[in-house]
């Protein structure tokens, strides 16, 4: 099962077929029985300031571990504003996704449907209003270039849904439609679960004559909604072959489903509209890194190498797993300072051996929280020989530079409630700073070589093996109890 990208893309050009210099047709009624907003009518094209902006929607069936991936593809075809169906996310919340993204999204408690819009970082200070409707209606209002957007999210009852459901679907879209000014551009995007049919001369100023599938009932209240407000199906006036037009496929089946709408006295404007093959990559689960996955896993990373003459910052980010960076929490840290009256070590420091990096790699733990580069120990651990190597040639090139990536200088936060007080107050929450893997294992490693030249004293309990403070603590607890039971002084 496959879903498929509509990309649709604005400037100030009109399109010879389909000049939007006609005159318009009557106000029409919706096959609710809900009457047009009564706007104004223009009977020219008015020229519009040159503005590019890349629109898109996406029924992503769930965003639970894609958004990482869905940032990235977002980057990497460079849209403005994206249009999320299906999302399953539950609340009202807004999150950064990464790679210059922000998530915008509303879901109801039940976990299914969900929509959402992405909004690359230019345009968030430029939102002038987010308006959640329901678990599948949300728009935002936001200014580009002096020229006020109405971006609409929509997902549309599927088949098999209430008929009650989809009549509150559709009248809540029209009640969203009819309060967006005439002076204001309207983009919707959104899975409408239904067939507009390949033309249909009825909906001429609406429907462009180029589409995909055999008009149903659903396409039907489609184009009588896109007529009623305008709005013109950019799918539909483009000439494209089919696989650009399908934006469902499941077996042998597919269906055009997924609509970009627009104002008709804007579609001259719209330079191109089509779908765009998408494939989401799931992210990986590292604890199902095992039996047949880990040749593979390694296979993939098999001309990984270190360039020891490179700068730290620079090996580390020319690994592959650079672009896992989510919502990050820099700390500032205090800077080390040697104590006073201690002796510099003035010689030799003999290089990192694989086998220290392997003592410190087997006594990682597995299935620990990872932190933000997003690389569990057990990545490390499937390498096998081959990790060792990298791992004690890029230890080696932190310890002679003295210098640790950047990277490692960030930290994601959770907070943990305590159990105890109001839910709402900070001051109730613990938080845990979840650190990179690989830098865990690199202290490791040195915290090993600490150990080995230092002498702790014979009364020192706590973070040593086999000194647990239980003991001290217990044999404190007892003298405690002995000279009270004599009544005489005790002086710890």
């Amino acid at each position: 099962m496959e879903r498929l990208r509509n990309a649709l893309s604005l400037t100030d050009r009109a399109s010879p077929r389909n000049d939007a210099q006609t005159h318009r047709p009557k106000s029409a009624n919706s096959m609710l029985g809900l009457p047009s907003q009564g706007r104004a009518r223009l009977t020219t094209l008015v020229p519009y300031r040159n503005l590019k902006v890349r629109f898109a929607t996406l029924n992503v069936g769930t965003l639970t571990g894609k958004t990482k991936e869905l940032a990235s593809l977002f980057k990497r075809r460079r849209v403005d504003f994206i249009c999320l169906q299906e999302t399953r996310w539950t609340g009202s919340k807004a999150r950064n996704i990464g790679e210059g993204y922000k998530l915008m999204y509303v879901g109801a408690k039940h976990g299914r449907n969900g929509v959402a819009i992405a909004v690359k970082e230019d345009h968030l200070e430029n939102i002038l209003e987010v308006n959640r409707i329901n678990d599948r209606l949300m728009s935002i209002k936001v200014l580009v270039e002096g020229e006020v957007l109405n971006i609409v999210a929509a997902y549309a009852p599927q088949v098999g849904c209430s008929q009650a459901e989809k009549d509150n679907f559709w009248t809540s879209l029209e009640y969203i439609l009819q309060l967006i000014s005439p002076k204001e551009t309207t983009l919707l995007g959104g899975d409408l679960n239904g067939h507009i049919g390949e033309a249909n001369s009825a909906f001429k100023r609406v429907h462009g004559g180029y589409a995909y599938g055999t008009l149903n009932d659903a396409g039907k209240v489609i184009l009588s909604t896109a007529a009623a407000f305008d709005l013109a199906i950019a799918n539909s006036f483009f000439a494209k072959k089919i696989e650009h037009l399908i934006t469902y496929k499941s077996g042998q089946t597919s269906s055009q489903i997924d609509y970009i709408l627009i104002n008709r006295a804007h579609i001259g404007r719209v330079t191109n509209c089509k779908e765009k093959p998408t494939q989401i990559p799931e992210l990986t689960k590292w604890w199902n890194l095992k039996g047949e996955k880990i040749p593979e896993f390694c296979e993939r990373l098999a001309d990984l190498k270190v360039d020891v003459k490179s700068d730290i910052d620079t090996i580390w980010e020319h690994l592959p797993w650079h672009h896992y960076y989510e919502q990050l929490l820099s700390l500032p840290h205090l800077a080390a300072t040697q104590l006073p009256g201690l002796e510099v070590n003035a010689g030799l420091i003999p290089p990192i051996h694989p086998d220290e990096v392997k003592k410190a790699l087997h006594k990682m733990s597995n299935k620990k929280a990872i932190g933000p580069d997003g690389i569990p120990v057990e990545a490390w651990k499937c390498l096998g020989l081959r990790g060792l190597v990298l791992l004690t040639d890029f230890f080696n090139c932190m310890l002679f530079s003295s210098k640790m990536p950047k990277a490692w200088r960030l930290s994601t936060i959770v907070p943990i409630y305590k159990g105890k007080g109001s839910k709402y107050e900070c001051n109730n929450y613990r938080g845990i700073k979840l650190l990179s893997h690989t830098m865990k294992l690199y202290e490791r490693v040195i915290d090993s070589r600490i150990r080995s030249e230092c002498e702790l004293s014979k009364n020192h309990y706590g973070f040593v093996p086999g000194l647990s403070t239980t003991d001290p603590m217990f044999a404190l607890n007892t003298i405690v109890e002995e000279y009270r039971a004599k009544n005489r002084p005790l002086y710890v």
